[in-house]
């Protein structure tokens, strides 16, 4: 009975960490023997305190002399794999592939067949044209979703952009050996900016605004200008910081938490930028028909 692919990858891993030592990697002497004082001190603790103990030894040499050292990355992806860690294990799968200075057959063999193994590529149906999909988490991965591109398995958090509609936002579960999702897109915008409804009096009942000052009508009119400007001066500043927000995440610039606040905190602008311009376009509108009104029962 074969083996499944992952037990495959895991014992292929193994073999090939202990028949090709960090010596083949292309650096110092004096850096290979730093590594292997770590990855002893590391394997030690896995041994005797579990996977975290490990982890939080082999992070900290990430941070440390030996610097953003791709085989360190090997081994925590392999670990975060074996913990069922499956974003952990590919973002440092993925690191693991970006370092020239690993062996290049410990890249292909290891870090590429374990990032396959703990991703799946997500395809999406269904798109209006010119939208576009913001991975939110996980956090490693977030930024532009491309067709093809490939995410951890397990869940994640999409957001999606369309012209003419509401930003949506969606949970995906993503699964092997492929992920198909239907978009799911907001509600149009025009839906919810309707005009209010101008009730005519009794015939026998002078309307109220009739031969009186237009000047009403104006600071109602005043008022929802002004209210749409500030909406879209809002919408602007707003839809500009969380592109910002997006670009620095997906590029690694800052913490998972606190780019996270960021883009959250500029969506919630720019919903309150869409609801001032939609309100000011309402209350413009309804100074525009008091101001008709009153002109045409002045005549």
């Amino acid at each position: 009975m074969p083996r499944p692919r992952t037990s495959r990858l895991a014992t292929g891993a193994l073999l090939a960490l202990a028949a090709r030592p960090a010596l083949a990697d292309d650096v110092p002497p004096e850096f290979t023997k730093q590594f292997n004082e770590l990855a002893r001190a590391a394997e030690a603790a896995l041994r005797a305190e579990g996977p975290d103990a490990a982890i939080r030894l082999y992070e900290e040499g990430l941070l440390g002399p030996l610097g953003e050292y791709g085989r360190i990355s090997l081994r925590l992806g392999q670990i975060y794999q074996q913990a069922g860690r499956s974003a952990d294990a590919a973002a440092h799968y993925r690191a693991c592939q970006d370092d020239p200075r690993v062996d290049a057959v410990d890249r292909e063999m290891i870090c590429r067949d374990g990032f396959d193994a703990v991703t799946a590529p997500l395809a999406i149906d269904g798109l209006p044209p010119r939208a576009r999909v913001v991975v939110v988490e996980p956090a490693r991965f977030a930024g532009p979703w491309r067709e093809g591109a490939r995410l951890p398995l397990g869940p994640a958090r999409l957001v999606v952009d369309a012209p003419g509609r509401q930003r949506a936002e969606a949970e995906v579960q993503v699964a092997a050996p492929e992920t198909r999702w239907a978009a799911v897109v907001g509600p149009p915008i025009e839906s919810v900016m309707q005009l209010p409804v101008v009730v005519s009096p009794p015939a026998d009942e002078e309307p109220s605004g009739a031969g009186g000052s237009p000047w009403p009508a104006f600071v109602l009119g005043g008022v929802g200008l002004g209210l749409v400007g500030g909406g879209l001066y809002l919408g602007f500043g707003s839809h500009g910081a969380l592109d910002d927000a997006r670009a620095r995440q997906a590029d690694g610039g800052c913490g998972a938490d606190h780019c996270r606040g960021e883009l959250d905190d500029a969506a919630g602008r720019a919903k309150l930028a869409d609801g001032l311009w939609i309100g000011g376009a309402v209350v413009a509108a309804a100074g525009l028909v008091w101001y008709l009104l009153d002109d045409g029962d002045a005549e």
